[in-house]
């Protein structure tokens, strides 16, 4: 096999951003509903992942389209260590391993199915050893991979916005490598910020909710002093112990709405880095 050879695309593709914290479910489904709208078109899906999440994600793909899409060719399952030893060499990714090993299935996918979406965490396995440079070079890896395919791809990262260890010059080249960031946070999170933001920000800081997980980090490269007040408020407000009228003039009833099990059915944010 040699090089990656399909034309350069003028369409724009999405690369999306996840941050995730523990809640398993939620990641799969999410997973699960973006590789189903290029599956449900009649067009091909992508999973690189560990064994028990691709696992997940095949048995909520089938329940879902009711195809054995494995058989069919629809659907590549790849395990995301095992793809990663094939194209790292002294802690970096190799360009022209990763054409080979990663570049040239994605190609000949999207070339045999046309419409293609992939979900990896790849990336993700590179932060969680603290990779982080490798981790930043393997996503502009992708990006070129994009321009040359038909291939939109869903990146999650094990990445916690709202823990105190969290910290916002980490993320800011993930998220200049990405298109947009998905939602994981629930409406009533974003409804406990706002309450907690009103409580605690000078009126005269220029702040809007425009999704959780931007608002916080918006708060945490703009307003460094008080973002963990707010975060911490909001904690509280979304887990019901502060929840009173204040939750009924934001329209949402945060006892309730916290710990659901899957995520919000909300188009990802559009990416403007803090």
């Amino acid at each position: 096999m040699g090089s990656v050879t399909a034309e350069p695309q003028t369409k724009a593709h999405e690369h999306v951003v996840q941050f995730y914290g523990e809640d398993e479910g939620r990641r799969v489904h999410e997973a699960t509903e973006y590789l189903a709208v290029a599956l449900g078109a009649e067009g091909a899906a992508l999973v690189v992942a560990s064994d028990p999440r691709r696992n997940a994600i095949l048995a909520e793909l089938g329940a879902g389209l009711g195809t054995d899409l494995v058989s069919d060719g629809r659907l590549l399952l790849l395990d995301a260590e095992e793809i990663l030893a094939t194209f790292m060499r002294d802690g970096r990714p190799d360009p022209a391993l990763f054409d080979l090993n990663v570049g040239e299935r994605v190609t000949a996918l999207a070339l045999r199915h046309g419409q293609l979406r992939a979900y990896g965490e790849m990336v993700g396995c590179l932060w969680e050893k603290r990779a982080f440079a490798a981790a930043i070079e393997l996503e502009r890896l992708w990006n070129r991979l994009m321009e040359q395919v038909d291939l939109d791809l869903f990146c999650g990262y094990p990445i916690d916005v709202l823990s105190d260890e969290f910290q916002m010059p980490s993320v800011r080249a993930v998220l200049t490598a990405h298109s947009r960031l998905a939602p994981s946070l629930s409406p009533a999170f974003e409804a406990a910020m706002r309450r907690a933001m009103d409580e605690v920000l000078p009126q005269a800081l220029p702040v809007s909710v425009l999704g959780a997980e931007r608002t916080i980090l918006g708060l945490r490269s703009a307003f460094p002093r008080h973002a963990e007040d707010v975060i911490a408020r909001a904690r509280d407000y979304a887990s019901g112990s502060f929840a009173s009228a204040t939750d009924r003039q934001h329209g949402v009833d945060v006892r309730s709405e916290a710990g659901k099990a899957l995520y919000p059915k909300r188009r990802s944010e559009p990416i403007d880095n803090p």
